[in-house]
């Protein structure tokens, strides 16, 4: 249901991720130092059917 005037926020498509970041930037390039990303792995995605 939409009212006059207002918007909805679009949404992503359907099978799209979508994340808000709000950390700080100079915090999370200390987070990951080379010995992290190495170990990092890959995040899990949806998959189409």
């Amino acid at each position: 249901m939409r009212r006059r005037g207002l918007e909805s926020e679009p949404r992503p498509d359907p099978g799209t991720t979508a994340h808000d970041v709000r950390q700080d930037p100079e915090q999370v390039r200390d987070h990951w130092t080379p010995e992290r990303m190495r170990e990092a792995e890959d995040a899990p995605m949806p998959k189409r059917d």
